[in-house]
């Protein structure tokens, strides 16, 4: 994990290092409450990264690259390839939630895309310790899909969450997100 500045300077005590390889976006938050940020990423091995840093946290996001501060970035579609798999098979080309991190009360979608249509997906949310949070049931459609999950939210406390999709009951991925309902 890399940070820089508004001045593009390498931050102190950067890059932090993760088990593997790491496509999530990563949350800051006070999650302690002492007035400085916390930084958390997830990894391909699985695990859910964090550290202290020297950062205080202002609650009011930050500027991005894509889009605005709420991290509501959707990549076109037309920059995402389909795919199978090497049997031919049904293949998921993106899995995401947006916008990230979830801020309670507003609304909250994930987002998938597949080479083919399918009878049968399902979305489960689950809290860390593995209690299932809520369950989705859709047909998907070849292309973009978008699942609203907000209402489900919005009775569950902060912290870090786990997103899986089965399609046509194969599993095919997991992500984790973060949600503040209450700041």
């Amino acid at each position: 994990v890399l940070a820089y500045n508004g001045e593009a300077e390498k931050i102190a005590r950067f890059p932090f290092a993760t088990g593997r390889r790491s496509y999530s976006t990563p949350l800051t938050f006070d999650i302690d409450g002492d007035g400085r940020s916390e930084l958390f990423i997830g990894s391909d091995d699985g695990w859910l990264y964090g550290w202290e840093t020297d950062g205080y946290y202002r609650g009011d996001g930050w500027n991005r690259i894509y889009f605005n501060n709420d991290h509501q970035s959707v990549f076109p579609d037309s920059l995402l390839p389909l795919s199978f798999d090497e049997e031919g098979e049904l293949a998921i080309e993106e899995f995401y939630i947006y916008p990230s991190p979830v801020r309670g009360g507003d609304e909250a979608f994930i987002r998938f895309r597949l080479s083919a249509s399918a009878d049968d997906v399902v979305i489960r949310v689950y809290s860390l310790s593995g209690r299932l949070i809520t369950e989705k049931r859709i047909a998907g459609v070849f292309g973009p899909n978008d699942v609203r999950i907000d209402e489900e939210l919005a009775r569950v406390a902060n912290g870090i969450y786990i997103v899986t999709i089965n399609v046509d009951n194969r599993i095919f991925d997991k992500i984790k997100f973060g949600l503040l309902n209450r700041f």
